[in-house]
């Protein structure tokens, strides 16, 4: 069986496959959903969390105890905004599947927070990436569409604070400067910070496993 690739913009794989019945083109990222995996990619605005949680919804609907492994590589929101991000929250947070979080490459901003907040397990490539400040938006008071309110400006440094403290013990203290400062932690910092449960590989990505709080972080899923 012969395999091409072909890309097509930054978020687009196809794989040609020659089989009996000629050329069959698959979609890497309909596969990889097929198998359970969502991916955030990219900046995180209102339609990437609508089509999150639409994709959420689908894989609770088709089985709702088997594991769903969502994918992080995105520097956080668009504009600021951490609105969007806390929609895609609350959907992981009423799954009746359980969730594992997996931080591919960098998770910044709201990112982090769904990183940290938003599953059964953290899981972090070697050389990831996490950090949780946010711009503050502040929105100019204009109406965008019929006799809509204006939007209001939206602080969200609090909230943020509050979602961290809450999933990994730290203190306000720490979790307030962590956030102000917007301080990149690597992979390791993260462990040491109880900010991630265990250093993965993608090979971890075919495995469904979710391990026991007493196993071994050194160890790989079995």
């Amino acid at each position: 069986m012969l395999m091409k690739l072909s890309m097509k913009g930054i978020k687009t794989m196809n794989i040609r496959v020659n089989s009996n019945n000629g050329i069959d083109v698959i979609r890497t990222d309909q596969e990889l959903f097929k198998n359970r995996k969502i991916f955030i990619e990219g900046c995180i605005d209102y339609s990437e969390a609508d089509i999150f949680i639409k994709k959420l919804l689908l894989l609770n609907i088709q089985d709702d105890k088997k594991v769903i492994d969502v994918v992080i590589d995105s520097p956080g929101s668009a504009d600021g905004d951490i609105r969007p991000g806390l929609m895609m929250y609350d959907a992981l947070m009423t799954s009746p599947a359980p969730i594992r979080m997996f931080c591919i490459g960098r998770a910044y901003g709201i990112a982090g927070v769904l990183f940290e907040c938003g599953g059964n397990i953290r899981l972090m490539l070697p050389n990831a990436f996490i950090s949780f400040g946010e711009n503050r938006v502040n929105v100019p008071g204009t109406i965008t569409a019929g006799n809509a309110a204006p939007e209001q400006p939206f602080d969200h440094t609090e909230t943020i604070c509050e979602l961290l403290k809450h999933y990994t013990g730290h203190s306000s203290e720490t979790v307030k400067q962590m956030v102000e400062s917007n301080k990149v932690l690597n992979t390791q910092e993260c462990l040491r910070e109880n900010l991630c449960d265990f250093t993965a590989g993608i090979d971890w990505l075919s495995r469904t496993y979710i391990p026991d709080e007493e196993d071994d972080d050194s160890l790989p899923f079995a």
